[in-house]
């Protein structure tokens, strides 16, 4: 066996090995779709072999890529995606049940969850869902790594507590015929 030959056995079994992991873990792939997915890989990257430097990074990356393509035509397919709308309110319209203290929490983080990305607003969309979805499932569907969610989440309360507890000073303008007042309440 030549050169050529042995780096594309080692590429297809390490990208083999790839997937079969990445089937594991991910109850959206077979172990049929690693055989399937590892030969479109190899097909791609089969014609660029003699111009790479690197075949085994490149060859990782493009499998990753794949796994994270072929997992969100699945689950647009399903529907598995989040039943909410992240441009909607996330944070619950339960209003009798609260106290003025727990109401004005939730008018200051609506206000902040407006201000915030796509990507928190989902996030946080999906933790307060009647069933709360976890990190890893809000990171499948994003593409977002989890630890950056956690990340994104402790920075948003912390965010939240902090307007609560220090709100920002308001200015009141008072006019009158000849005169403008502004006081800081």
């Amino acid at each position: 066996m030549d050169n050529r030959t042995e780096l594309i056995v080692r590429l297809w079994n390490d990208s083999r090995r790839y997937f079969r992991a990445c089937a594991e873990r991910e109850r959206l792939l077979g172990m049929q779709d690693v055989e399937d997915l590892a030969s479109d890989v190899m097909v791609a990257v089969i014609p660029r072999l003699d111009g790479l430097h690197a075949p085994d990074r490149y060859v990782r990356r493009m499998a990753r890529n794949r796994v994270i393509r072929e997992l969100r035509r699945r689950r647009a397919e399903q529907g598995v995606l989040f039943p909410m709308d992240p441009s909607a309110d996330a944070v619950t319209d339960a209003s009798d049940a609260f106290d003025d203290q727990a109401e004005r929490v939730v008018r200051t983080a609506r206000r902040l969850l407006r201000e915030e990305d796509t990507i928190t607003r989902m996030m946080v969309a999906a933790r307060c869902a009647s069933p709360s979805r976890s990190f890893s499932e809000i990171s499948q569907v994003t593409g977002v790594s989890s630890s950056a969610l956690r990340m994104r989440m402790s920075r948003f309360t912390r965010r939240v507590r902090s307007a609560v507890e220090n709100p920002a000073p308001r200015v009141v303008v008072h006019r009158t015929k000849t005169r403008k007042y502004a006081h800081v309440r």
